[in-house]
């Protein structure tokens, strides 16, 4: 006598996945596996040092700084202005019998606007470092000097 292999109502033998359950005291328990301890590292990051000035450099430093950014955000949109004329230059070349040359006028006009958009950032990167009560007062007393007593 035979005996029939009962598989479920599904049919298929493949075990149901095991339910995961992460408990408060730092261990996961499944219902196959007995309850595993896991250990949770955290990574302390140093603070960055301030800049730290002599007195009466401290605002042609932050001018520095800000014409520095500016400069570096123009000469990041020329390479990407670039980089636009090139990419859409090799497209209208690939496209068509001297694409490159009959769409140069286009090619060129996206790669300007494009560095455009960028680089129009840059005088606000200038004049972020510029706004400030310290700078203001240095400009009124540049003013005081060079203004007759008449108007002062």
């Amino acid at each position: 006598m035979a005996q029939a292999k009962d598989t479920g109502a599904s049919g298929s033998s493949a075990a149901p996945a095991p339910a995961v359950q992460a408990r408060a005291d730092g261990t996961v328990a499944t219902a196959s596996q007995p309850a595993q301890t896991y250990r949770v590292v955290t990574y302390k990051t140093k603070d960055k040092k301030k800049r730290r000035y002599s007195k009466n450099l401290k605002t042609m430093q932050e001018f520095e700084r800000g014409f520095a950014r500016a400069g570096d955000r123009v000469a990041d949109a020329v390479a990407k202005g670039m980089e636009r004329y090139r990419e859409r230059s090799k497209e209208s070349a690939r496209k068509r019998k001297d694409g490159a040359l009959v769409d140069f006028v286009s090619n060129l006009g996206k790669a300007a606007g494009k560095t455009a958009r960028i680089a129009s950032r840059a005088p606000n990167d200038f004049l972020k470092r510029a706004n400030s009560k310290r700078v203001s007062k240095q400009v009124r007393d540049s003013v005081k000097v060079l203004m007759p007593p008449i108007f002062r």
